[in-house]
Order: C-alpha cells, then structure tokens, then sequence
C-alpha cells in the first residue's frame, strides 16, 4: 500500500539510506548502540530503507538494529548467492 506524502514534501520522491558500514574491528555494544540511534534518528525521514547499518556478515546486530527501528533495514550487495544469504533467512 503507498504511504501518503507529508505535509511539507514534494510528495514525488522516498528516499533510501545506503549506510554501508565497513568493517568494523569489534562491534561491541556502544557502537552497535550508535548504529541503533543512527537508525531511530532517522524515522521522521519515513525513509523506504536502510541498506547495511553493520556489516552485512553480522546476523545478530542485524536482527537487533531491525528490531530496534520503524526504518526498514536491507541487506545490499555484499551477500550473495544462497551461501550468503542462508543465515539472514534462517
């Protein structure tokens, strides 16, 4: 179902977010916490998603930071084939 234009907007377009985080050496939980705020900042935006706000192998900060969201979060480029994308669908 389409959303319906904000007051204020053109109305024409959505906007989607590629964050592409790289690697990161060690995800622990302060920078998992700021990937999550980063993604909750952004929910006024009514984006259509958010592509990659960890790194893509990471399932479990994935999980989190979509759970954690209104944002749509999507997994971009970095997985592919059945191989990659095994464990997101499972």
């Amino acid at each position: 179902m389409p959303r319906r234009p904000r007051a204020g907007t053109l109305g024409l377009f959505r906007v989607a977010v590629d964050a592409h985080a790289g690697p990161v050496p060690n995800l622990d939980h302060a920078v998992l916490h700021q990937r999550v705020r980063q993604a909750q900042a952004l929910e006024p935006l009514d984006l259509l998603w958010l592509e990659d706000p960890v790194p893509p192998g990471n399932i479990e900060a994935r999980r989190h930071v979509t759970h954690s969201t209104k944002t749509p979060i999507c997994a971009g480029e970095n997985l592919y084939m059945h191989q990659g994308y095994r464990e997101l669908i499972e």
